[in-house]
């Protein structure tokens, strides 16, 4: 209650707070275990709680999707931000917040959960491109029981509408909203394996019921009535090896538990450009045309699988480019295209553009690298050439003409990327 009067907007990471002046001490307070624990109220009403699961990786696409969250929210109301995490830097987190806590209706902060994970630290597995960050959302229920409910949204996401309407829409009857999972229906239907897999490994009813674990929308009262957490761990140990980590674990206990919202809230993109065919050939008419739809108007993208836009070749593949809009905002743009460029092109130093006859199309990769420098040089030489005279107009002239060159170079090249 104290916290409240003194407008606390902060997580408890220390043990409690003391103030010295002068030799003399004036405050001295030590908090609960338990209350250093948990993650407190940041607004007082209109409150959207949102989390988050990052490791320092993923830093600069955790930074993307609250971009667009923050682009496309509402005025009216309050996003209270918490990004659960083990491992992401000091500088990561302040470059965040303070890029984002220019807006008065917007809350970032980072709870650190080592001290809850590091007991299961062997249980959790890991395959593929997951990492034990996906598992975070296990314990939503035991760090958020000061909330009624929460939205947990992946990190490799775009939103493209107000979350609030999505926030709102939690019927009082369910423990969680989420959204179906069309292509593990597809593949019940295709692989005997995978039907094996949902039958008598996740020991699902109806394979009709597999969800995406991406976005949740959760009843906190419900999840600690249900022993969520619990029931998440115990079942991790009894599969072991879950193909799809925890949301295998998920669909395995909430089945019967959860309500189904829109598919555009939670629109996958690698089915369509990996696997059209088989989810035209296996999905029932009515279930296709629901993803067709959602795949034409998406409220949210989610991008699954190993292939991500910031990791892909063709950066112009379809709806990759929502996440370029959004990750030219931030600060960590820079950073995106550099470990795009390094991986599409790891060894060569020297670039040869398509241009056009008779033109010396090499390019440098410092050169794509500086191009914002670059893009202010341009405008400095251009003004200069405009306010001098005689020799140094010709210099400025030609410094301009050779610099507009280059940053067309490089224009042209990542268009192609």
């Amino acid at each position: 209650q104290e916290l409240k009067e003194v407008n606390f907007d902060g997580i408890i990471t220390s043990a409690g707070s003391y103030v010295e002046i002068d030799g003399h001490v004036v405050h001295c307070c030590f908090f609960s275990n338990d209350l250093v624990k948990k993650v407190t109220k940041v607004f007082d009403e209109n409150n959207i709680p949102v989390v988050f699961s990052a490791d320092e990786s993923y830093v600069p696409y955790l930074a993307t999707a609250i971009q667009s969250l923050v682009s496309n929210a509402d005025c009216k109301r309050n996003y209270d931000i918490v990004i659960l995490q083990n491992n992401i830097s000091k500088e990561s987190q302040k470059n965040i917040k303070t890029h984002f806590e220019k807006n008065k209706n917007i809350s970032v902060r980072f709870h650190d959960i080592n001290h809850i994970i590091e007991k299961y630290d062997e249980l959790f597995y890991i395959t593929g491109h997951f990492s034990k960050a996906t598992y975070f959302r296990f314990f939503i229920p035991e760090i958020f029981k000061n909330y009624s409910k929460v939205l947990y949204l992946d990190s490799d996401i775009i939103v493209k509408d107000d979350i609030s309407v999505l926030f709102d829409s939690l019927p009082d009857n369910v423990m969680a909203a989420v959204a179906k999972e069309y292509l593990m229906q597809a593949y019940y239907l295709k692989d005997k394996e995978t039907r094996n897999y949902i039958d008598n490994v996740l020991e699902m009813k109806d394979y009709r019921n597999y969800f995406n674990a991406g976005i949740l929308l959760c009843d906190i009262q419900k999840m600690k009535e249900f022993s969520f957490t619990e029931k998440c761990l115990n079942k991790l140990e009894k599969i072991k090896k879950p193909l799809t980590v925890d949301q295998d674990v998920l669909n395995s206990i909430c089945e019967g538990h959860v309500f189904y919202m829109d598919f555009r809230w939670n629109y996958c993109w690698h089915p369509y450009f990996c696997f059209f065919d088989d989810l035209k050939k296996y999905l029932p008419y009515e279930e296709f045309k629901t993803w067709l739809e959602a795949r034409n108007a998406p409220k949210i993208i989610h991008y699954t699988s190993a292939e991500k836009p910031w990791k892909s070749k063709n950066i112009s593949r379809y709806l990759a480019g929502d996440f370029w809009y959004y990750a030219r905002m931030t600060p960590f743009y820079e950073e995106i295209l550099f470990k795009n460029i390094s991986s599409s092109i790891p060894s060569q130093t020297e670039i040869v553009v398509q241009g056009n006859k008779g033109e010396d199309n090499s390019l440098w990769i410092k050169d794509v690298f500086n191009y914002r420098k670059d893009r202010l040089k341009y405008w400095k030489y251009k003004l200069m050439s405009k306010i001098t005279f005689g020799k140094k107009k010709q210099k400025y002239k030609q410094k301009k003409k050779t610099l507009k060159f280059k940053l067309r170079m490089v224009r042209r090249f990542l268009k192609e990327k």
